[in-house]
């Protein structure tokens, strides 16, 4: 779910979220978009004891409400987008978890270039599914040489969606389930739950 709140330039963000969608077929990871507005203004939540600009950022736990308020129906895949005019609402929030199960991007963090929205949402994937996946959540990596000097090296001349997609592509062969009679295509199609693909292949 992209939830908008006082964006002036959709035509970016529509450019922006087609590109991530190109980028993500290559790697078999479908995306779709469901678009809704909101005029809540997030209060101010602690959720952090380290100092940041404003001194909160905005409670994930927010964003969700806010989409259950305005009957956005969840699946196990949702995420929840807020993308937002910081010059419009109090505080001005940072993305609130590592989870990313909960994203909120700045329309200028990315300006008049799609690409940049494009890829600051691929960055918001990869947190959501360390987080679903449990494994150690390495997608700041290519911010600190120190972690891991050989793939630093490895990744850092490419562009950071190409880092993106690679731990995407990783992380989604880790959680897609194989069946013996359904083929992927049939999985992305009907978009059935594992739990139920995993009993009728039985």
């Amino acid at each position: 779910l992209i939830l908008q709140q006082n964006i002036s330039d959709k035509d970016t963000l529509l450019k922006g979220l087609d590109l991530a969608k190109i980028w993500c077929k290559t790697i078999n990871l479908n995306l779709d978009f469901t678009f809704a507005d909101t005029q809540k203004q997030f209060s101010s939540v602690p959720v952090t004891n380290d100092v940041v600009t404003n001194g909160y950022v905005v409670n994930g736990v927010e964003i969700f409400q806010e989409a259950k308020r305005i009957g956005f129906n969840f699946i196990p895949e949702s995420i929840v987008c807020l993308i937002y005019d910081w010059t419009k609402i109090t505080p001005q929030p940072t993305n609130p978890a590592e989870s990313g199960l909960a994203i909120s991007i700045p329309t200028q963090f990315y300006g008049t270039f799609p690409n940049v929205l494009a890829q600051y949402f691929l960055h918001e994937i990869c947190h959501y599914y360390f987080a679903f996946t449990g494994k150690p959540d390495i997608t700041h990596l290519l911010n600190n040489r120190n972690l891991n000097p050989t793939f630093y090296d490895q990744w850092s001349s490419k562009q950071p969606y190409e880092f993106y997609l690679y731990l995407l592509s990783t992380l989604i062969k880790s959680t897609t389930p194989t069946y013996q009679f359904f083929s992927q295509a049939e999985v992305n199609k009907w978009k059935l739950k594992p739990e139920l693909f995993a009993i009728l292949d039985q």
